[in-house]
């Protein structure tokens, strides 16, 4: 710390000479001043990197002189010295942006500590802005093994919910917090959602969720983390110590919030690796909290193109209206009856919904006829499971949903199209989308049809069972026929699905 410089500030001279002589012991230059208006002389000067000051003092006192500090842009870290009186006065100081306090009287031993952590602070800080983007610090051997740990589990996430709750419980394991809040920056908020809280102090204390918060506003325009051994904060009608630390969840250049754990002062106070591993827990977190929301932009757009493809169909054929969308919603039904997990039922889901994408491409000569269609106008519209195929192909969020939309209309006994495959061959997810399609449109006004009842439909995919359909999914929709309201599921069915994730 020989490159460092102090500032002591008091206007009692023979404490302020002690505590020179204690701070010349850390090897720092110490320079001193009688009040906060010497001390902005000083200051202005720069190359200055802790004040140490009264919190009252004639002329300008410690909190007049803080916020003249930051009105200057003046990044120097602050300590507030105060007595038990003025606790209050110097913890909500904290809010402006100093560093820590000390309650008087005190030690030569309590001031060198606290001077030396938060000047150790400060390096940590100066470093992970010199270093490369997404490198805030490099973890004891210790933690290695935990980052790692951390970075898989986060990586096994596929929207912004997961991550955010893999990171608090992967911090929870970590550092044994008594509470939890990720605050996110105003920027963040629309992709990431509102601040998140964990643990009583911070869910239950509306007074300490804002003092927190506000602690966090300041630190997100610094990049700082920052830790206290030592906070006395309100809780059940009463004061508690905590120790806490913040860092920021940055990815590179671009802040997404800070992230606060603490815990009762007694269970131990956190330690400077302690706040360096959290940082880099938090840039972790901030990598794969951007991806996913960039993801989840893309697929918004992604889903108004597709969804714009599907109305495009139902515009050219007013009898479908709303087919695709019921289909959808029946085939993540049979989905769960046969005990599909999410993955498979949120891919059913979306390719009910785009499974007829293609008919885009169908003239509406053949779409709108009202009777038979002739061979040729057949070979027509047998193109367009192959047309809606290639129209999702790009989008590689839904290349899982391509062998159902190319599939659906094979036939169990291999007469289908368009590749004629029969059985176990054909996909298991389209054979599903297969038989509530069918159902769906004959239990729908067509151009060349009138509505058939739910149980005339169920009595002929029974019939088509072993042939067009999957006999043991034909027995199951049936099941689900007689025991379900679906008239009033097909009612509360829209275009509002979610895009799987790559």
């Amino acid at each position: 710390m020989h490159d460092k410089t102090i500032l002591l500030v008091d206007d009692e001279a023979a404490l302020l000479e002690v505590n020179r002589e204690a701070l010349l012991g850390l090897g720092c230059a110490v320079k001193t001043a009688g009040n906060g208006v010497q001390a902005l002389e000083i200051l202005d000067q720069g190359g200055v990197d802790l004040v140490v000051t009264d919190l009252r003092m004639p002329r300008l006192g410690g909190r007049e002189m803080l916020e003249e500090m930051r009105a200057r842009g003046c990044d120097a870290e602050v300590i507030f010295l105060t007595g038990y009186g003025s606790v209050e006065s110097a913890v909500s100081c904290i809010q402006l942006g100093a560093a820590d306090y000390l309650l008087k009287p005190f030690g030569v031993r309590e001031l060198q500590d606290k001077v030396a952590k938060v000047l150790r602070e400060r390096e940590l800080r100066q470093a992970e802005q010199r270093s490369a983007p997404r490198r805030p610090g490099t973890p004891d051997p210790q933690g290695l093994d935990l980052v790692l740990d951390f970075s898989q589990a986060l990586r096994r996430q596929r929207d912004v919910r997961s991550v955010v709750k893999e990171f608090l419980v992967q911090l929870r394991e970590a550092f044994h917090p008594d509470s939890m809040g990720l605050f996110f920056t105003e920027c963040a908020r629309p992709d990431l959602g509102r601040d998140v809280f964990w643990g009583p102090m911070l869910r239950d204390n509306r007074r300490a969720r804002e003092w927190f918060g506000a602690v966090a506003g300041r630190l997100m325009e610094r990049r700082s983390p920052r830790l206290f051994e030592s906070l006395a904060v309100r809780s059940g009608g009463g004061k508690a110590a905590v120790s806490a630390m913040f860092a920021p969840v940055v990815d590179g250049q671009h802040l997404l919030g800070m992230i606060l754990v603490l815990r009762d002062q007694e269970a131990g106070a956190y330690s400077l690796p302690a706040l360096q591993l959290l940082s880099v827990f938090a840039a972790h977190a901030a990598s794969a909290l951007d991806n996913v929301a960039v993801q989840c932009r893309l697929q918004d757009m992604n889903l108004e193109i597709i969804t714009s493809h599907v109305r495009s169909v139902e515009a050219k054929d007013v009898y479908t209206k709303g087919h695709s969308e019921r289909v959808g919603a029946y085939a993540a039904m049979l989905g769960r009856e046969v005990g599909l997990g999410p993955a498979d039922l949120e891919l059913l889901s979306f390719a009910g919904v785009l499974h007829d994408v293609g008919k885009i491409g169908v003239p509406d000569r053949i779409l709108n006829k009202p009777g038979p269609l002739t061979e040729a106008e057949f070979e027509v519209m047998k193109q367009h499971p192959a047309l809606g195929r290639d129209i999702l192909a790009d989008l590689r969020s839904l290349q899982g949903v391509l062998p159902i939309v190319y599939h659906h209309h094979e036939w169990y006994n291999g007469h289908g199209y368009p590749d004629g495959l029969a059985g176990d061959a054909i996909p298991f997810l389209a054979r599903i989308v297969s038989v509530v399609d069918g159902y769906e449109a004959m239990t729908s006004d067509r151009a060349y049809q009138s509505a058939r009842s739910p149980q005339e439909a169920a009595a002929i995919l029974r019939r088509g069972a072993g042939q067009q359909w999957d006999e043991r999914l034909v027995e199951v929709w049936c099941r689900v026929v007689a025991t379900r309201d679906l008239a009033r599921v097909a009612a509360q069915t829209s275009l509002s699905v979610t895009l799987p994730l790559a």
